[in-house]
């Protein structure tokens, strides 16, 4: 599976279950950005319970994190830098 971006994992999982119905099976997804955004259950990331539920790997092109480190490192997005922050003190998950 392929998706532009994680946030609870909804779309993956829908379409995990569209290809189960099929001869195909899922063997991993590749995601460009992860939000590193809590899981349903609060006590992983939503990419760790989709890896969980469905037994595979996910990989992310590019992460919140990175994202932050990037923009302070190379004196980039400033203006929007404080938001992200505090975008990621509000959902990202505790466990990262």
């Amino acid at each position: 599976i392929i998706d532009d971006v994680i946030t609870a994992g909804t779309a993956i999982n829908e379409a995990a279950e569209i290809i189960s119905q099929t001869t195909a099976q899922v063997n991993g997804v590749v995601i460009a950005f992860d939000r590193q955004e809590q899981g349903q259950d609060q006590d992983c990331s939503a990419v760790q319970q989709v890896e969980q539920v469905l037994n595979i790997k996910v990989i992310s092109v590019a992460t919140a994190s990175e994202l932050v480190n990037y923009a302070e490192s190379n004196n980039v997005y400033s203006e929007h830098l404080a938001s992200i922050k505090k975008y990621l003190e509000t959902y990202q998950t505790k466990t990262l």
